[in-house]
């Protein structure tokens, strides 16, 4: 295998990725396709990039699409990443939906929730809330979460809920591992508690195939370190969709890195302490 891609050939191999995945990639990454590529390229056959390059310019649907997807995708992420977002939801937007006698359920969208540590943050967080608020008119079962992603692998992670003893380190205070997991051979197990509120779907976001959520419309949603990998048109898009699936006055998640300048006007910025928030405007 040839030690650097050479621009030509990443080009069919960016627009490859970019159409199943819709990830875009710059040249500038080409260490990080090649890293994680190679290992499939040698499983599947392949001598050399220029070969998969001529091979996936001409064939888009292709077997090992999946493992390349899993390969390119980031899933970093942990427990109560960002905590002060979560502070934020706890302490205004649920408290704000209690004094509002919303619609139950209230319905949580984690629109790429990886391995999973989002959903169960969440699931926590829910029940510390109508554990410390017992006159909200809240039940931990009054909420539903809806997690999606892409990558298949990881949403069976997520499903199964078993974290090793790093992941858990990240994040979760031994308060709340010992509360909510229970030790197991490989690791800490989420509590069946928090899983009964979960449900969980393999959704590509740049497929815009958002016919196929049933679950909506939403109150929260949660799209948090997702944007940096689109480009902006396929970024507007994905918001405009989201939009559509957001009940009035619907909250959505950015990552803290991320805003909707130049994506989208739909949504006003709403500072909540340190976070910003973003509301779905009511319509005019």
């Amino acid at each position: 295998m040839e030690g650097i891609v050479s621009e030509k050939d990443f080009a069919p191999i960016g627009e490859y990725i970019e159409t199943i995945s819709g990830v875009s990639l710059k040249y500038e990454k080409e260490y990080l396709v090649r890293q994680r590529l190679t290992p499939i390229l040698l499983r599947n056959g392949f001598d050399s990039f220029s070969t998969f390059a001529r091979h996936v310019s001409s064939n888009k649907n292709n077997t090992f699409n999946a493992d390349v997807i899993s390969a390119i995708c980031t899933h970093e992420t942990s427990f109560f990443r960002d905590e002060y977002f979560f502070t934020a939801l706890a302490r205004h937007v649920f408290t704000e939906f209690s004094g509002q006698n919303s619609e139950l359920p209230v319905k949580i969208w984690s629109a790429a929730t990886s391995t999973g540590q989002e959903i169960y943050t969440l699931a926590i967080l829910i029940d510390e809330f109508v554990h410390s608020h017992p006159y909200a008119g809240l039940q931990f079962k009054d909420f539903n979460i809806f997690g999606t992603d892409i990558d298949g692998k990881v949403l069976k992670k997520t499903a199964d809920g078993i974290y090793t003893e790093a992941e858990v380190s990240r994040g979760l205070s031994p308060r709340r591992l010992s509360k909510y997991f229970t030790p197991v051979q490989d690791g800490w197990n989420a509590n069946p508690k928090l899983r009964d509120i979960v449900n969980l779907k393999r959704l590509s976001l740049h497929d815009f195939a958002f016919s196929e959520i049933t679950e909506a419309p939403f109150d929260i949603i949660l799209l948090r370190n997702v944007l940096i990998y689109f480009r902006e048109d396929t970024a507007r898009k994905i918001i405009s969709a989201i939009h559509s699936l957001m009940k009035p006055g619907g909250y959505l998640l950015l990552g803290s890195s991320e805003n909707l300048y130049k994506i989208s006007d739909l949504f006003e910025s709403v500072v909540f302490e340190n976070s910003i928030l973003y509301r779905k405007k009511e319509s005019t």
